[in-house]
């Protein structure tokens, strides 16, 4: 049998492993192989997993030439994605790997052969997931660990879960000791001209959030006008919520492509003015408030949520007249049953504000 390569492309997904592979081993070995190994200039484009279940069962491959259209990434995507039983953290996780890839460019374990840059948006929807589910795949990606990156991988662990440790790590390195190196400021990053707008946003929001920049000193960095690094971090930062309502969500979207597109974010600022003005307030105060905003709105959400469960409970042991036992006893288990989704509904909200 000989041995096989593997195509870069067919490496977006996770390989099999445990039961799932188990299971696979045991059919080709009772039925033979049904789906011939998929190759394209002799390296495997599908059928990793088939490949390796033939080895381990002593079948050999039949195998044919790719030749179809688009890119083999579009393919791989498409036979894959009905066919893998993927939580919506793998499937972040392979959109993550696949968003801002160029001609040429090798992301991760792809090399993309499209002219274009695969945005944020394109990814989330080939993937089927959100934006914000992207930028926390990418933050996994680029500063998780290998074991935080397999933990994903392989569905054991939500990517909004440990991109939260991770971007929490982050903000805790910014406490260094004495003796460790400062962090640089003021040397200039040239914006290149093919550079995806949205890739420099979250760079940009990364420095401000994580390593404690300032925007002053992203202006000098990044040799832009602080109006603008402001708008920038505001369209980005808006962009990668999930706790928006859809109509703004889409709004946000609008805008970060509008961005990509002009490559100036005085318009696209003006999408989410409105947005930005609700979360944090009027322009020009709230930047160094933000933080604190964003912790009295969780504060007044926990007490709202304290006082609707108090309701409830109290609600669940009055003794209601005029009907009998057994339906004051269904009142109390609705009730019951009330507070119970409250308190899921409040662990999903937290799950998101703090992520």
């Amino acid at each position: 049998m000989s041995d096989l390569g593997v195509h870069p492309a067919a490496e977006i997904f996770p390989l099999m492993d445990g039961a799932e592979f188990d299971a696979l081993v045991a059919d080709i070995r009772e039925h033979g192989l049904r789906d011939p190994i998929i190759l394209i200039d002799g390296l495997i484009l599908d059928g990793r997993n088939r490949y390796r279940a033939c080895v381990e069962s002593g079948v050999q491959p039949s195998t044919v030439e790719w030749c179809g259209s688009g890119t083999p990434e579009a393919f791989v995507v498409s036979k894959n994605l009905h066919r893998r039983h993927l939580t919506e953290s793998q499937r972040a996780m392979i959109a993550g790997r696949i968003a801002d890839a160029r001609s040429g460019e090798r992301t991760d374990l792809v090399q993309i052969n499209t002219r274009s840059p695969v945005t944020a948006t394109k990814a989330a929807d080939m993937l089927a997931v959100s934006r914000p589910q992207v930028f926390h795949a990418k933050t996994v990606l680029q500063h998780g660990t290998p074991e935080e990156i397999a933990s994903v991988d392989r569905g054991e662990a939500a990517v909004s879960t440990v991109a939260t440790r991770v971007r929490k790590r982050a903000t805790e390195a910014k406490s260094k000791p004495d003796d460790a190196p400062p962090v640089q400021r003021g040397i200039k990053v040239k914006l290149q001209p093919n550079k995806n707008m949205e890739e420099t946003a979250r760079e940009m929001l990364r420095l401000n959030e994580d390593e404690g920049i300032s925007v002053v000193s992203l202006t000098e960095q990044f040799n832009m006008s602080q109006s603008t690094v402001s708008q920038i971090l505001d369209i980005i930062a808006i962009a990668t919520r999930d706790d928006l309502p859809q109509v703004e969500t889409e709004i946000a979207t609008k805008a970060v492509d509008l961005m990509n597109e002009t490559r100036q974010p005085g318009a696209a600022y003006a999408m989410i003015a409105a947005i930005s003005e609700r979360l944090w307030g009027p322009a020009g105060t709230r930047r160094s408030k933000r933080a604190a905003i964003e912790r009295a709105r969780g504060e007044q959400f926990e007490r709202a949520y304290g006082a609707l469960t108090q309701a409830c409970m109290a609600a669940a042991i009055i003794d209601v007249p005029h009907i009998d036992s057994a339906r004051s006893a269904e009142v109390f288990r609705e009730l019951k049953k009330a507070t119970e989704s409250v308190s899921v509904l409040r662990e999903k909200i937290m799950k998101v504000w703090k992520s």
